[in-house]
């Protein structure tokens, strides 16, 4: 970019900040940047991009240096690792100049003309506070290019949340439901950065993935600011997510996230909405959920053994009624569970039973059968 636009650029208020915090994850960022970069450049200072570097020691430092020498690349690098929640937070409460704030994961790909389309509704919708931004859910590795240059609109498996058609909802909360996890995903909000900035004013992160607030900071935020207000929504997919490229994919995050953020988060809510105090079971009972779950808990056992999975259980935020139901999912599917496996075959033996020698050869069927000669 020319000196003189970079001025011209610094005088406008971006109406988008689009922040992306990132550690130690440079082929992944390589790839995201190439999809981003040049559509916010397309837009002549409407989109500012922010980049916050949690202290990466590989190499995202040269390549942001390399992309700050051709484009108008915003760059916060920590003076160490502050953890996930805060470099998350800093970017839209402390950085971001725009309206309104953008967080995008560094394995999140823009379709194209994304940005073009987010800015032409944020101007037409200026006055919310708060939109919905659906997506497409692709798998890595098998999904995931090499590169993305100006958008990417390759292969996925779903949409993120099909349940939306709309462009509007008359409360935010509308567009959550269980099987989008309710919108606990950084990259499905649009928020107005005042929001982020008064809200994080009072408020201090402390124990990543230790409860609701600091797993899920924005939509914390979110269920606690705009829970009743307005939204827009975005119903057509704007970015392509890889799941299994989490930063947090590993079996001990998951189970701190699914076992005390996000039932610390689905409570709020519920509590909020004023919902009833069956609600909550209701909702981690969703099959998708409650599979999930299931699956969480039988991978810590074989990762740290069973004891561990009773400890992690035991002081999980789970509601005590569902923490005795999930052990009881794992008992009765364990390989040695004698009453699974003598009501399997049972169940096997009645449905076949018209099949059998015993049904076929009964003394009454061989009695009318005599009577009929």
């Amino acid at each position: 970019m020319l000196a003189s636009e970079r001025e011209n650029s610094e005088t406008i208020r971006p109406i988008l900040s689009v922040c992306v915090p990132t550690f130690n994850r440079s082929d992944f960022l390589r790839v995201m940047l190439s999809a981003l970069v040049p559509q916010a450049q397309q837009l002549n200072g409407l989109v500012e991009v922010v980049v916050l570097d949690n202290a990466s020691t590989d190499g995202t430092a040269d390549l942001l240096t390399q992309y700050q020498a051709t484009s108008d690349l915003h760059v916060h690098r920590q003076d160490k690792n502050v953890g996930p929640t805060r470099n998350i937070v800093d970017g839209p409460a402390k950085l971001a100049r725009g309206q309104f704030v953008w967080v995008l994961g560094d394995h999140n790909l823009l379709l194209p003309n994304a940005l073009q389309t987010v800015v032409s509704r944020l101007k037409q919708d200026a006055h919310l506070d708060v939109f919905y931004a659906n997506f497409r859910c692709a798998t890595w590795p098998e999904h995931w290019p090499d590169s993305a240059a100006g958008g990417h609109d390759g292969p996925f498996r779903y949409v993120g949340n099909p349940d939306v058609h709309t462009d509007y909802a008359d409360h935010w909360y509308q567009v959550l439901n269980a099987n989008s996890v309710f919108g606990t995903q950084n990259y499905a909000h649009i928020v107005r950065t005042e929001i982020w900035a008064n809200f994080w004013k009072e408020t201090a992160c402390q124990g990543d993935y230790s409860s609701g607030i600091n797993t899920y900071p924005h939509t914390w935020m979110l269920v606690n600011t705009c829970l009743h207000k307005p939204a827009g929504v975005f119903p057509e997919p704007l970015i392509t997510i890889f799941n299994g490229a989490q930063s947090w994919n590993n079996i001990d995050t998951q189970s701190k996230v699914y076992l005390n953020g996000l039932p610390d988060l689905i409570q709020t809510l519920c509590e909020l909405r004023g919902d009833s105090s069956q609600t909550l079971l209701v909702h981690l009972r969703t099959p998708w959920l409650f599979q999930h779950l299931t699956e969480l808990i039988r991978q810590l056992g074989k990762a740290q053994g069973f004891p561990a999975m009773l400890i992690a259980l035991h002081h999980s935020h789970l509601p005590l009624t569902f923490r005795k139901r999930l052990l009881l999912q794992l008992w009765w599917e364990h390989p040695w569970n004698l009453f699974r496996i003598t009501h399997s075959a049972g169940q096997r033996f009645w449905q076949g039973r018209f099949k059998s020698w015993w049904w076929n050869c009964r003394p009454a069927r061989w009695l009318r059968t005599r009577r009929t000669r």
